[in-house]
């Protein structure tokens, strides 16, 4: 975890006055890897959201193939990658809400642990 070691540099150089950090967040990225405890917090939201994506439009992308596609999310193979929330393909629109999820969730993820780095800036500053 990269916040780890941002979080220990930012306290020992906040209170600095020339001072730059470069933090490269890879999490909502392939694979896609959150804590589990996490859990699904956008679950509960309707795919009626996401309103560009029908099942007509699922089934055409269906029949591509290649990276990212479809049937090759992760633009390996379509199994995903074991031990992330990565989907390998998406069958039907329950599959493409799922995929949806886990991005928003990998985002999510992201902002709180930036959300951290800023914390620490505002209380010693």
């Amino acid at each position: 975890e990269v916040n780890v070691l941002a979080k220990q540099w930012l306290k020992r150089n906040v209170d600095n006055e020339n001072w730059f950090l470069h933090v490269h967040y890879w999490d909502a990225h392939t694979p896609i890897r959150t804590p589990e405890e996490l859990g699904n917090p956008f679950e509960n939201m309707s795919s009626e959201s996401i309103e560009w994506m029908n099942e007509e439009l699922l089934i055409k992308h269906k029949m591509q193939s290649g990276a990212h596609s479809a049937s090759e999310i992760c633009g390996y193979s379509d199994n995903g990658f074991p031990g992330t929330k990565q989907m390998g393909h998406i069958e039907d629109m329950q599959d493409f809400k799922q995929n949806i999820d886990n991005y928003d969730t990998a985002i999510y993820w992201m902002d709180r642990q930036i959300g951290e780095l800023l914390d620490i800036c505002k209380s010693q500053k």
